[in-house]
């Protein structure tokens, strides 16, 4: 599921990277991060709304929910170290990579 969220994201917005989270590891609860040059100027909101458009039948059969952080390239590049996590995955490709599971967090 975390490919073909990633696939369906990437295929609505050719030039994105989304890279798709399954941090609750039950197939239901996802996360995505996606970085677009055509955010730029766009309003946060409208950038949702594409995102979401685009996952529209996935919402409605497969997906119960779905946490979105988008960025431009910029925005990006300021606040990437804030998921470096996402790069240091050890996955065989980098399908797996861009799609991967969030190491999880020790709760106190």
């Amino acid at each position: 599921m975390l490919s073909t969220i990633q696939s369906v994201i990437e295929s609505a917005l050719p030039e994105s990277t989304a890279y798709i989270l399954n941090p609750e590891h039950d197939g239901k609860h996802f996360q995505a991060i996606v970085i677009c040059p055509s955010f730029e100027g766009v309003p946060l909101v409208k950038q949702h709304q594409v995102v979401m458009n685009a996952l529209k039948a996935q919402l409605e059969t497969k997906v119960h929910a779905l946490a979105l952080k988008t960025f431009t390239p910029a925005a990006w590049a300021e606040k990437k170290h804030l998921y470096s996590y996402l790069e240091s995955e050890e996955v065989p490709n980098e399908q797996s990579r861009r799609a991967c599971k969030r190491p999880n967090k020790k709760r106190h």
